[in-house]
């Protein structure tokens, strides 16, 4: 059911009561919450009254990381500790450069918690249309927009530069909610732009993107044969161009049956559409 919601705050509120309430009990994706205090980052439960228990604390391993460059700008969060006990408090680098960064637990955490955006400013934005610009707009609808417009210009570029972003952030935050970041939810507004995103992914990222689907939700019934037919073509056309003639058609091919496999394997529901995908290609 949370995973059926949009909100990453969303929780479920299960009462048990007759006469009276016994006991009710709250399921929701964090129990713990980040919040930024200055040149500092503090965790707090969302519950027990903002009491977090220290074997949490313990646990928690935070990384942050940049939403420009999640993979080659990251480094661990030092925690501060009185005592040798650790205080549930984080000092945030120093070094870091201008524009939105991801405090977040790291993929190595034994827990998890919210995450927090933290954002220097001063960002220099290069006004081309690039999606790294879009990402660092302050204005939430104005940053929903900027995003669309920089999604319909991949629809249409199998090469565009911008899909490098688009797949760090895939492998670098994969173990995060998807409803975390707004890229995959203005992804999963347009079908067209979910069938280029999976055509699109590598093998190893195609269960990811299937993953991110099932979190928005997104239901692959919404694509139309022309967004299928559209996304395929404009990767038939980049293997025009990358492959020797002689050799073209066999490797296409090839390639294409091993990315309907993948695909399948990674979501049973997609076997109809493949199927008649490779009637029309293969």
């Amino acid at each position: 059911i949370i995973e059926s919601n949009d909100d990453l705050d969303c929780s479920i509120l299960c009462e048990l009561s007759g006469r009276r309430v016994y006991s009710r009990i709250s399921v929701a994706r964090y129990i713990n919450a980040l919040y930024l205090d200055g040149d500092e980052v503090s965790i707090e439960s969302l519950q027990f009254h903002g009491h977090t228990q220290q074997s949490v604390i313990d646990s928690l391993i935070l990384e942050i990381r940049s939403l420009l460059y999640p993979v080659e700008k990251k480094c661990y969060l030092s925690a501060h500790q009185s005592q040798g006990v650790l205080t549930g408090r984080w000092l945030l680098p120093d070094s870091l450069t201008s524009g939105p960064w991801l405090i977040c637990s790291a993929k190595e955490s034994k827990v998890s918690v919210r995450p927090a955006i933290y954002t220097l400013e001063n960002y220099e934005f290069k006004n081309d249309g690039r999606l790294r610009d879009a990402i660092s707009v302050n204005n939430q609808k104005d940053r929903m927009t900027a995003i669309d417009q920089c999604i319909r210009s991949l629809i249409t570029n199998y090469n565009h530069k911008d899909w490098s972003l688009v797949f760090e952030t895939l492998t670098a935050f994969q173990h995060l909610p998807a409803t975390t970041f707004d890229l995959w939810d203005r992804f999963a507004k347009n079908p067209d732009a979910m069938a280029m995103l999976l055509i699109r992914s590598e093998a190893d990222n195609i269960p990811i993107v299937i993953d991110i689907a099932r979190q928005l939700p997104f239901s692959w019934e919404l694509v139309s044969f022309t967004g299928w037919m559209n996304a395929l073509n404009y990767f038939s056309s980049f293997m025009h161009k990358s492959m020797p003639e002689n050799l073209l058609e066999m490797l296409l091919n090839s390639s294409l049956e091993k990315k309907f496999q993948t695909i399948v394997q990674a979501d049973k529901i997609l076997q109809t559409m493949t199927d008649v995908l490779k009637s029309h290609l293969i």
